[in-house]
């Protein structure tokens, strides 16, 4: 048997791109795939010492699958030049 695969696009500014990217999407998840739905519920953003919340997610958090979606995402349009980064 054989995947066919392809490498994510990853590089500076990646992440708050895929995340941007993201949110212009409706994304669906169904009721079975609890651990997606864990990660969604737990997902936390960094913050200043102030307290203000930033866009920028905090690191060594529990977002495997996450990522992965935002990898496909951001992989596939990344070139498009009609979003914007927050």
């Amino acid at each position: 048997m054989s995947i066919w695969a392809k490498p994510a696009v990853k590089g500076q500014g990646s992440i708050n791109a895929g995340i941007s990217l993201l949110k212009e999407f409706d994304i669906y998840v169904s009721e079975e795939s609890t651990n997606i739905l864990k990660e969604q519920l737990s997902y936390i953003y960094d913050e200043l010492k102030d307290g203000t919340i930033i866009n920028k997610p905090k690191a060594n958090q529990a977002d495997h699958l996450l990522d992965s979606i935002r990898y496909s995402v951001y992989s596939r349009w990344r070139n498009r030049n009609d979003f914007f980064v927050v």
